[in-house]
């Protein structure tokens, strides 16, 4: 039999007991693509097991004890004789030991296995790993295989390692753990707030003697408004994690500062062009960082400007003097050093200026629960290159926050 893919380590963190709890999930269908939210591994799958019916790859004759015999008759007798396991929809469950469990199907395609084991991370604790063999039947099998292999692994397996983090951290019994369940799917999080963005090689710019933000665009005339004007609006509040596209997600912020809906509607929209249905605003900040958002999700109930982050001022780093938040929403959104905004009629296009942003193509909602964050490419596609660069980007930026600004 040949491995139809790598041992792959699996999001499932916890301590040396938690095996059957990883057992009782993949059981229970947290493996299973159809269950998921990936609508694409759930059209994929669906595809399978209707051409399986259709052109009569699962029918019982080639099956197990059909096609080909259980592999449990040929396991060794410690193994044979330990008890089976729970069953694995549309598998046959071969033996379950402490730390190890092993299902097997077959059909007209392939006969395949399934293992589970639960091995050291290297840190002190304990993961779950995973690894498919399959053994293709003739040609058939060797075409089938051949077929679903890009799909496979970039869109199923993704989208079922996704699937199982997800769960497994929501009924972690462990303190440390269960914390990550407010994060939307692919977040991790990071210890800190790093200083993180497009800007890199410059500093934190300076911030005006009197800062202020400008409106311009579908208003009647350009104008701007001192940022001392926030202090005559009603304070707000909020508790709030920050979510970067790059993977990451800073924990337990606590920001303050003025609602973004009670600021556009008491001192932006009496302002407005008549006629003019404004659909869209331009955020720019001090640095030349620009974001577009839509108006509707600006006016969400947390979206603030901001000018306070865990009881103290903005400092640099994080976007003094005041800044966009806006937590439902990836964090290229939320805009530092603001300080003008603009009002648009339609979508503009051309707001990014970073090379990577034009190249990437962020999604125009941006919205982290739903996983927006390219406009033309799947969630999943840039995930992991993103991660091996937040250490350095990171490093990079807290390096140039400390420059001083021309």
């Amino acid at each position: 039999m040949t491995s139809g893919c790598k041992t792959c380590a699996l999001p499932t963190p916890g301590g040396p007991d938690d095996f059957p709890r990883l057992v009782q999930g993949a059981a229970s269908g947290l493996l299973d693509p159809s269950r998921g939210s990936s609508r694409s591994a759930r059209v994929l799958w669906g595809l399978r097991w209707k051409l399986g019916k259709v052109l009569g790859w699962d029918r019982p004759d080639s099956g197990l004890g059909a096609r080909v015999p259980s592999l449990r008759d040929r396991l060794p007798h410690d193994l044979r004789d330990a008890p089976s396991g729970p069953g694995l929809r549309r598998f046959t469950s071969l033996y379950l030991i402490e730390d190890e469990w092993a299902a097997e199907i077959a059909n007209r395609t392939v006969h395949g296995v399934a293992h589970f084991g639960w091995v050291e991370d290297g840190t002190g604790g304990y993961r779950g790993q995973m690894a498919v063999y399959v053994k293709p039947n003739g040609l058939l099998g060797a075409a089938y295989m051949a077929a679903i292999e890009p799909f496979r692994h970039r869109i199923v397996y993704p989208a079922i390692m996704r699937q199982l983090e997800r769960a497994w951290w929501t009924s972690s019994p462990h303190p440390r753990l269960r914390r990550v369940v407010t994060l939307p799917p692919g977040q991790r999080p990071i210890d800190g707030f790093p200083r993180f963005g497009a800007h890199l090689g410059r500093p934190v710019p300076p911030v005006p003697a009197e800062p202020a933000i400008e409106i311009r665009g579908a208003v009647t005339e350009t104008f701007v408004l001192p940022l001392e004007l926030l202090a005559t609006l009603p304070r707000r509040e909020l508790d709030a994690d920050f979510h970067c596209v790059a993977g990451w997600s800073a924990t337990g912020l606590h920001w303050e500062g003025v609602a973004f809906e009670t600021f556009y509607r008491a001192l932006v929209e009496p302002s407005v062009r008549p006629g003019a249905a404004v659909t869209h605003l331009v955020f720019r900040g001090l640095d030349g960082y620009r974001s577009v958002a839509s108006l509707e999700d600006a006016l969400g109930e947390d979206v603030l400007i901001a000018d306070r982050l865990d009881g103290r001022p903005l400092d640099g780093d994080h976007g003094a003097p005041a800044r966009l938040v806006s937590p439902h929403q990836y964090g290229y959104v939320s805009t530092k050093h603001l300080c003008r905004i603009e009002l648009h009629t339609a979508e503009p296009a051309g707001v990014h200026r970073s090379r990577a942003l034009r190249l990437l193509k962020p999604h125009p909602r941006a919205r982290v629960w739903k996983e927006e964050r390219h406009r033309y490419l799947p969630a999943w596609s840039l995930l992991h290159v993103y991660r091996l660069f937040v250490r350095p980007i990171a490093f990079l930026s807290a390096r140039d926050s400390r420059r001083p600004s021309s």
